[in-house]
Parts: C-alpha cells; sequence; structure tokens
C-alpha cells in the first residue's frame, strides 16, 4: 500500500506509508496514552486503529451489506466521504482506487506511473474506469494485480491473511470469516498457498457432498418402503404373477353375455346418469364455496377510525394538522362508498348462486330417483351379480398391482442409488490416494514456508515450530501448525496460549511473505495490536525478525500498538520506535487524537 486518503483532509489525515524502496522501513500505527491514570474514563483502544484496517478492507472492495461494518452502521458520520488507496503494482505502477459511503458499489478505478498522485479533486472523466459495480471492480482490479501465486482463486481470497484483525489470531491458517462454513471454503485455497494441486482437495468435498446427498436420498426412499430392500426379485415375481392374474380376470369380463336391453341400461346409468351426478356434485361444491367466501367478504366491515387516530396523536403530544385530518377524512369516505358498491355486487351474485344451487339440487333429486330405478332393475340380473363380482375382483387386483409396482420402482430407485454412490466412493476413494501422493512429494513453496516459520520460531520463541500437511481419517488435508518442546518431540501446550496463537500466526504470514517475496504475490502484511499480552524478550525478538524481513524492501510491515505495549529492554527502559517508522499517531486527547477527527462511535 502506498497512499490512503479522502475528499475530507480535516476529519482525515492522509496516510503515507512506507512503500517500495522505503519499505524496508516499518510502518507503525501508534496509539499514544496521554491519560493513564486508573480512574479516566478514557479508552485508549478507541482510537481507531482498528478502524484502520476495517477502512483498508473496505478499499479493497469488501462488500459491507449487512456485515455491520462501521462505514454501514455509522453511515449518517460517512455519508460524504469519499476514500482513496494508492497501491503500488508488482509491475513498477500504482493503483488508485476511489470509493465513496454514499454509492459505495459504484467504484473508480486509475492506473498511473508515478506515485503520490492526489485524485480527490479530478474529473469523473480524469478515471480509467468509473461507476463499476462491485463485482466488475474486482474482476478489473484481480486481473491487474495478477497475482498468479494464488490463481485460480481470487484476490479477496487470501486478504484476511494480510490484514489481520485480532479476531484472526484464533488459528494460523482458519481465520475468522472461515470459521463459520465448511472447510472446503478454505482448505482447498490453502494448498494453492502452499504450492499444491488444489484440484484433488476440492474434488474430495465434492464427493463427500454428493455421497451425503445420494445417501440421504436413498435413505428417504427406504423409508417409503413396506418390504425390504433385499426382496427386489421376489416383488419382480409377485408382479409378473399378478399381472397373469389379472389378465385372467379381464378375459372372464370380456367373455361375459348381457342382454340388449342390460347393456343399454347399464350404459345410460353409468355414461349418463352417474356422470350428470357427479358434475352436479361438483358445481355444488364450487357454489358453497363461493357463497360462504362472499359471506366472509360481507362480514368485513371498514376498521379505520378516525376518532381513534386523534386520540392517538393526542396521547403521543404530536400535532394532527387539520389539512392531514381532511385528508384522512376524504380517504374514509372513499373507502365506505367502494365497500358499499362492492357489498351491493356481492349481494347480487350470491342471490343468482343460490337460485343455480335451487336448480342443481332439484335436478339432482330427479337423476337419484332414475339412478334408483335402473339399479332395481339391473340388481335383479343374476348375471349382473356375477359381473360386478368380477369387477371388483378385477379392481382388487389392480390396485394391489399398482401397489406392487409402486414398491418395485422405489427398490429399483434405491438399488440405483446405491450403483451411484458407491460409483462416488470408488472415486472418492481414488481422490484420496492421489491427495495422499501430493502431500507425500511436497512442494518447493511448502519448504520454503515451513523452513522460515521454524527459523522465525526458534529467533522468537526458542522453540523449532513446525509445519506440515497431512491427511486426517476421513482423506480431507489438515494443516498443523506446532510448537516443539526442547530435546523431544511432542508438541509444547505453550503454543495453546492466546499470545502465542497470536505470535504463531504473525511468524507464519511472514514466513509466506518471505519465501513468495520475488513472486506475483501479496508484498505486505497489517497485524493489529500484535504486541497486546507478549513477554518483552518476545516483543523484541519479534520486532527484529520483523525488521530482517522487511530489510530487503520486498515486503511492507504494518503493525498497531499503543504506548503501553512497546516493548522494554533488559534495563527495563522504552524501546522506542523512530520517527520515520511511525506513518500515523493517534492519542486519546480529544477528537483531533482519532483516526476520524470526530466523536467516538
Amino acid at each position: 500500500m502506498s497512499r490512503l486518503y479522502s475528499n475530507r483532509p480535516k476529519l482525515f489525515d492522509s496516510i503515507e506509508f512506507n512503500c517500495r524502496e522505503r519499505s524496508d522501513v516499518i510502518n507503525v500505527v501508534y496509539g499514544d496514552i496521554t491519560d493513564d491514570f486508573p480512574e479516566s474514563k478514557k479508552d485508549s483502544h478507541n482510537l481507531g486503529k482498528t478502524t484502520l484496517i476495517h477502512l483498508i478492507d473496505f478499499m479493497f472492495l469488501k462488500d459491507i451489506t449487512g456485515s455491520k461494518h462501521f462505514l454501514e452502521t455509522h453511515a449518517d458520520r460517512f455519508v460524504d466521504f469519499v476514500f482513496y488507496l494508492e497501491v503500488a503494482l508488482n509491475d513498477g505502477s500504482y493503483l488508485t482506487v476511489r470509493r465513496s459511503v454514499r454509492e459505495n458499489t459504484k467504484i473508480a478505478l486509475k492506473k498511473h506511473e508515478d506515485r503520490a498522485e492526489d485524485y480527490s479533486a479530478a474529473a469523473n472523466e480524469d478515471w480509467d474506469h468509473r461507476d463499476l459495480s462491485l463485482t466488475a471492480a474486482r474482476e478489473l482490479v484481480d486481473g491487474i494485480l495478477d497475482l498468479r501465486i494464488i490463481k485460480p482463486y481470487p484476490y479477496r481470497k487470501a486478504l484476511s491473511y494480510f490484514l489481520r484483525t485480532q479476531e484472526d489470531y484464533n488459528d494460523v491458517l482458519q481465520l475468522q470469516k472461515f470459521s463459520v462454513g465448511a472447510h472446503s471454503n478454505w482448505k482447498p485455497f490453502v494448498m494453492t498457498l502452499l504450492g499444491f494441486n488444489e484440484s484433488p482437495v476440492q474434488r474430495k468435498y465434492e464427493l463427500d457432498l454428493d455421497i451425503e446427498e445420494k445417501d440421504g436420498e436413498r435413505k428417504k426412499k427406504a423409508a417409503e418402503l413396506q418390504v425390504e430392500e433385499t426382496d427386489l426379485l421376489r416383488l419382480s415375481a409377485e408382479i409378473q404373477n399378478m399381472r397373469s392374474q389379472l389378465d385372467e380376470t379381464e378375459a372372464q369380463l370380456d367373455r361375459f353375455e348381457f342382454s340388449t336391453e342390460e347393456r343399454r341400461l347399464m350404459h345410460e346409468l353409468v355414461d349418463d346418469i352417474e356422470a350428470r351426478i357427479s358434475s352436479i356434485n361438483d358445481a355444488l361444491y364450487n357454489i358453497k364455496v363461493d357463497i360462504r367466501n362472499i359471506d366472509q367478504s360481507l362480514s368485513n366491515k371498514m376498521a379505520f377510525n378516525l376518532t381513534e387516530v386523534e386520540s392517538i396523536f393526542a396521547e403521543s403530544q404530536i400535532h394532527f394538522p387539520g389539512q392531514l385530518k381532511k385528508s384522512y377524512s376524504d380517504l374514509v369516505e372513499f373507502n365506505r362508498q367502494i365497500t358499499n358498491e362492492r357489498n351491493r355486487t356481492l349481494r347480487s351474485r350470491r342471490r343468482q348462486l343460490e337460485e343455480e344451487q335451487d336448480a342443481l339440487r332439484q335436478e339432482r333429486q330427479s337423476n337419484d330417483q332414475k339412478r334408483q330405478e335402473y339399479q332395481s332393475i339391473l340388481q335383479g340380473s343374476e348375471t349382473l351379480e356375477k359381473f360386478k363380482g368380477l369387477q371388483r375382483n378385477l379392481s382388487q387386483q389392480r390396485a394391489e398391482l399398482t401397489y406392487l409396482e409402486g414398491q418395485f420402482d422405489r427398490l429399483r430407485a434405491i438399488a440405483d442409488l446405491e450403483t451411484v454412490i458407491n460409483a462416488l466412493k470408488r472415486d472418492r476413494s481414488q481422490v484420496v490416494d492421489e491427495i495422499k501422493a501430493l502431500i507425500s512429494r511436497g512442494t518447493p513453496p511448502r519448504e520454503r514456508i515451513a523452513f522460515n516459520f521454524n527459523t522465525y520460531c526458534k529467533r522468537v520463541l526458542d522453540h523449532d515450530g513446525l509445519f506440515y500437511v497431512r491427511q486426517n481419517s476421513s482423506g480431507n488435508v489438515e494443516f498443523p501448525v506446532e510448537l516443539k518442546e526442547k530435546g523431544s518431540n511432542r508438541a509444547s501446550r505453550q503454543a495453546e496460549g492466546k499470545s502465542y496463537k497470536q505470535i504463531l500466526c504473525a511468524l507464519f504470514d511472514l514466513a509466506i511473505l518471505k519465501a513468495y517475496e520475488n513472486a506475483p504475490f501479496y508484498h505486505f502484511v497489517y497485524h493489529d495490536g500484535i504486541l497486546e499480552g507478549l513477554d518483552d524478550r518476545i516483543k523484541n525478538r519479534f520486532l527484529d525478525v520483523v525488521r530482517d524481513v522487511v530489510s530487503s524492501a520486498k515486503t511492507q510491515y504494518i503493525l498497531s500498538v499503543i504506548d503501553s505495549d512497546v516493548p522494554r529492554d533488559s534495563n527495563d527502559r522504552r524501546v522506542e520506535f523512530m520517527d520515520d517508522e511511525i506513518i500515523l499517531r493517534l492519542d486519546d486527547g480529544g477528537d483531533d487524537g482519532r483516526l476520524f477527527k470526530m466523536p467516538e462511535f
């Protein structure tokens, strides 16, 4: 990062970072405590040190919608701000990003050759790209940054490793934003970061998900079965027998003979009378529903009461102007007229429906009488009784066949799912072997990172630091980071403490940056409050390592610190930061000492 500024310099000072040839000097965001009496109500932790890291993340095009970002939760304070971030690119040029708070999804970009160009007054047409959506801007920035080391992932995927807030010190590689959600969201990316082919790892998670979904579907279908899953062949034989019985029953019905008059009566009974009665019943049901709906609609009265509204305004001590009262009165009268007209229409329609209902009931009564007469004639026939018996038998056989075929189809679907699941499991087993082979071969970047990490751990913590990749019992990758006890291979429990986790995260970040300092990669890291809670000896040794890492001027290091966390030497004297190292000085002396020169929020 080169420069961060805004359109309101009186409320937000421009921040000039030690950059490019000056990046061999660390960048310190320094919080100065001017009132350190215990009874003081001033808070040195509310100066804006952490706010700055969130602002930088915003300028790297973080989507703040619904994220409780300070620019969203306090939008009323910042609505007129426009921020500009100048970034030093790997090709030697610079990129300035413009983003306003009011229209934070409209981004402007400008690439330029010289540093410290001020575009706060630039016209809109002077920008290379303007009014870009957040998605389009990210895609363009991704192409401009050209971080080939992490491809195919976009630049924001790893950004949080190098903008570490204090919530990101709980785990070296599983950042706070990855703590909720599946490991597939970050572990394949970490494999890419370590120089591995991430495809098998990603494919393993996809296969796990497919198997889980298919197995869930199989269990759901199995729960619907009334037979055992092993009864597929037995069920097939039963279906074949049932079809034979059905064919025989249908043949018997086909051979049945009726008199001409019986056939005529049966045809008229079934095709005419029964069909008409069924149609009438449907029509009567629909009329009944319509009448009920009309009655319900007529029972709904207009509930607006102007007197109650006036009473509410009076109780709230809010003035209820006469013009507003007149508008409400007009609206009430208009609604009353509409309601009356609608009710007249509904009552008219109800009378029509009642007339139709009476006519249909009379017609149904007539058809019922005719049906009883026909059935009385036909039931006297012995032939008909035999025919009806065969029909009942045929209906039962068809119902049973339909049930058996349904069970068979479910069994077949389960068998097909099991075939698919077994194929997926074979694929997963093969992918697990691929991952195992990948890990065993290793990569030069992982080896460099592990070497750097161990070196820094020994210098700062006086312990060997171990970082490696392994597979767990499920075949998924894990990334253990350990401190070894002196003179043994056992992991030290010191690494479980908060302050040690904190320093391990920072040392690991430095190990990655050092490994990729000559590659198209990130070349900065911001550690918020990294010195808090550490022993002075560890603080001093850590800062020595940091200064060694940046000495090549290929990595930019930024930290925030309050003066009570400044390290002391063996003689208990403060080891002060140099003036050129402090890029931003904050204090608790008032509004002017904060990041934003305004009352705290």
